[in-house]
């Protein structure tokens, strides 16, 4: 099937991550409005910081072929790295000590954001003048990416749920009822990011020779932003 055939799916994932854009955007109020008195590196050097690289994201996707493109790679492994980072250090919150799901999410982070940057690059000097040529060259590393990405968000949304669920053990009363809602709060965020994941490799695989892999590769970085604004939102409520 011709790339120019399935441009209408790529144009349904625009339209849908503009909305998604709009839901983030409306999480951030409800952050600054909720949480007036949050640390300055969560206020501004996460949330604030999510929403302006979303931003771009969003303006880049509008006009996501030829050019910008590659910066919008860049944007959506800069997402993605924020919550992976966000959660992989909740993670580490809960262990106390160094263990080794934190260190593999780091390693995992460390080889997407390489990854992801010599992708851009090539999307910038090679895929602006075929995206044939761009596919038969770099297609190992872009589905390197997405399994790194996919064993990612597995591996950080379980290591959440099994200490959560072995931190209930320990607790009393209304804080049982708390944790229990944390659980099932990761689990439910946990299974839309990961299934998302993984789809985006089977169509990658399926349907790399139309715009539908990249259709749905354009929403990721906006279910991510709203499943961890989400989830902290509903962590903040609880402790307070």
């Amino acid at each position: 099937m011709a790339y120019d055939a399935t441009l209408g799916a790529l144009e349904i994932g625009i339209l849908i991550a503009g909305v998604l854009f709009g839901v983030i955007t409306a999480q951030v109020y409800i952050h600054h409005q909720s949480f007036p008195n949050e640390s300055i590196w969560i206020k501004h050097g996460m949330v604030d910081l999510m929403w302006v690289i979303e931003l771009g994201h969003t303006i880049d996707v509008i006009g996501v072929l030829p050019v910008s493109v590659g910066a919008a790679v860049v944007l959506h492994g800069l997402v993605l790295l924020i919550v992976q980072g966000f959660f992989t250090y909740r993670i580490a919150l809960f262990t106390g000590k160094p263990h080794i799901i934190p260190a593999l999410s780091g390693i995992l982070m460390l080889c997407q954001a390489l990854a992801v940057y010599t992708l851009s690059a090539q999307l910038i000097t090679v895929a602006t003048k075929s995206l044939k040529d761009f596919m038969d060259k770099w297609e190992w590393l872009m589905f390197t990416v997405l399994i790194l990405r996919a064993i990612a968000d597995v591996l950080i949304s379980g290591s959440l749920v099994y200490h959560l669920v072995h931190s209930r053990d320990g607790a009393y009363g209304s804080t049982v009822a708390i944790v229990d809602k944390l659980i099932l709060w990761s689990i439910e965020t946990g299974i839309v990011t990961s299934m998302l994941g993984i789809l985006s490799i089977i169509f990658y695989l399926t349907l790399k020779n139309t715009y539908a892999w990249l259709a749905l590769l354009m929403l990721l970085p906006k279910v991510f932003s709203n499943a961890m604004l989400a989830k902290y939102h509903e962590l903040a409520g609880e402790v307070a």
